[in-house]
């Protein structure tokens, strides 16, 4: 990716600015207030925003950089990787809500989505506004880092190992590490895979006590069966037993009433004889007291045949007394002979009610009824929990399939955190003596072999190989040190090019503390530097070294 051209409407002291670049080594000339350094401000802005923080110019990029006459500032910029061209349109308001940022492709128009947080920069050269102001531009401030070397080292780490600056690869492992904790850690009671493991262990458990229960069930189903069947033979034998009670108690009503009627027939001749009878007595007796008391009168009288009359009185009373006993009326021992046998029937339909009451309460015991009862309801209550553990199977089968799969994730995991370790060690081991070889590499050629070794720690502190030994950058004077860091940004640039593809370097009047023999030196090295598809754009105040310069562009005093 390079900076193919840009446009200034109004930023700074600049209006109506374009300029042509290009790949290679690009030399901007001008003399000081020509707007050199507002160019480089104005590429910084562009791809990543101004910052309105501070009441101080020098840390107020908004406030610094606004016209004096209160033109908004505005402008237009190009990048390309070669293939597609990128533009950036910007206006920058008193606020950051006044701001305005459009991207699109020149060749199609269409807008290209810049993510909620981010700026142009981060999403078209791939790197945030502190890496590219640690590496990629140089500023009038010096080569020194302005951030912390240690994040810096790792964002290169990163960017070399996966060509992204937010992929860190130890959070990376981190996530990993959690992840594989969250599935299996090492207290293993815990953890998804043991929870799962658990509700296996739980429904199988339910399994057997649900084959327990069908069992059970099968039991409790026999059970019911013989007591239901027993019930409904007692209640076919109680059915028969009560029609039979209804018969015997339908006869004995029937028995009773011809009993009643038999009885009140006998009385009422019984009671017509004895009218009778005791009406004939009594006139039988009569008649004998009659004759008797003729009788008793003609003895009185003496006459001699008072004695006969006595003998028909004494015949009226024994035939009245005889009339009296035997005398019965006809059919009345056929009628007590009935009576006997209906009294005899009634006798038997009575004992047979009786006794079929009898079967009937002994058939419909209460033991009988409570076994069946407590049976039925057992067999309910296992049926419903049968049939909620109906699914138990595919319960089982999902939770077999879950735990087969906790189990692989949880062994990738392991080997992604080693692959990712062993990737981390490779990258970590390259890293450091990848770009101490290329700092060493301009430092031999600027230096003339004096400083050809350097050290780069993990924070990119800096030390170069004396005669004394290793010494930190702090005991060497101020253009060497300018030198090392000069090494350091351009060895980080080519680590990233090799990695991620040739971003743009800025620098601005980065000799200023090297003599002019150093200084020959390193344009020579930054124009070698600048080949192959790479582009550095090195402002200067200085005539000297255009002569290695693809292309200059010259600048005028600002007026």
């Amino acid at each position: 990716m390079w900076i193919e051209s840009l446009r200034i409407d109004a930023f700074g002291g600049l209006r109506g600015l374009a300029l042509q670049l290009g790949p290679g080594l690009t030399v901007i000339a001008g003399p000081n207030e020509s707007g050199k350094s507002t160019v480089m401000a104005f590429l910084r802005a562009m791809l990543y925003g101004l910052n309105g923080r501070g009441a101080s110019l020098q840390l107020n990029d908004r406030k610094r950089c606004a016209p004096w006459d209160g033109t908004p500032m505005a402008g237009s910029l190009r990048l390309t990787d070669g293939k597609t061209v990128y533009e950036i349109r910007r206006s920058f308001g008193q606020t950051k809500k006044g701001d305005t940022c459009r991207v699109v492709e020149v060749e199609t128009g269409e807008l290209v989505p810049i993510p909620t947080g981010e700026e142009p920069g981060d999403v078209l050269l791939g790197v945030d506004e502190a890496t590219f102001c640690d590496t990629l531009f140089l500023s009038w401030q010096g080569s020194r880092l302005a951030g912390d070397g240690a994040a810096l080292g790792e964002k290169i780490r990163n960017l070399a190992g996966t060509g992204r600056e937010d992929v860190d690869l130890g959070r990376l492992l981190d996530r990993l590490r959690d992840a594989r904790s969250a599935i299996a850690p090492r207290a293993r009671d815990r953890g998804a895979l043991a929870e799962t493991q658990k509700e296996l262990d739980a429904a199988r458990a339910e399994k057997l006590r649900a084959a327990r229960r069908g069992e059970r069930i099968s039991q409790l189903k026999q059970r019911v069966d013989a007591l239901s069947a027993q019930e409904k033979r007692i209640n076919g034998d109680a059915a028969r037993r009560v029609q039979e009670q209804r018969h015997a108690a339908q006869a004995l009503a029937e028995g009773q009433q011809r009993e009643r009627e038999l009885t009140a027939r006998i009385q009422a001749l019984e009671a017509d004889h004895d009218a009778r009878r005791d009406r004939w007595g009594v006139v039988c007796v009569a008649l004998a007291a009659c004759m008797a008391l003729a009788g008793g009168a003609a003895g009185a009288l003496r006459h001699p045949l008072w004695l006969l009359a006595l003998l028909p009185a004494a015949g009226m009373a024994g035939a009245g007394v005889l009339l009296r006993r035997w005398r019965q009326p006809a059919g009345l021992d056929g009628l007590r002979k009935e009576l006997d046998g209906v009294r005899a029937e009634n006798a038997q339909w009575s004992r047979a009610a009786e006794e079929a009451m009898s079967a009937l309460a002994d058939a419909h015991s209460d033991d009988e009824r409570d076994r069946l009862l407590e049976a039925r309801v057992e067999l309910a209550g296992l049926e419903r929990e049968q049939k909620d553990s109906a699914s138990l199977d595919a319960r089982i089968a999902a939770l077999e399939a879950k735990e087969a799969r906790l189990t692989r994730m949880a062994a990738a995991l392991d080997i992604a955190q080693e692959e990712l370790r062993a990737a981390a060690r490779e990258r970590q081991s390259d890293f450091v003596p990848e770009l101490a070889r290329g700092m060493e590499e301009m430092l031999e050629r600027a230096t003339q072999g004096r400083y050809a070794q350097a050290a780069v720690s993990r924070s990119l502190e800096l030390s170069l190989q004396t005669e004394q030994g290793v010494q930190p950058w702090g005991y060497f004077s101020t253009g060497t040190v300018e030198l090392m860091y000069l090494a350091l940004r351009l060895s980080l640039a080519q680590l990233l090019r090799r990695r991620c593809g040739a971003l743009p370097v800025l620098l601005d009047d980065p000799f200023l503390c090297l003599d002019d023999a150093r200084r020959a030196r390193c344009m020579e090295a930054v124009r070698d530097f600048a080949r192959n598809g790479q582009q550095a754009l090195l402002f200067t105040c200085r005539e000297d070294g255009m002569r290695s310069a693809d292309r200059v562009v010259r600048m005028t005093a600002i007026r």
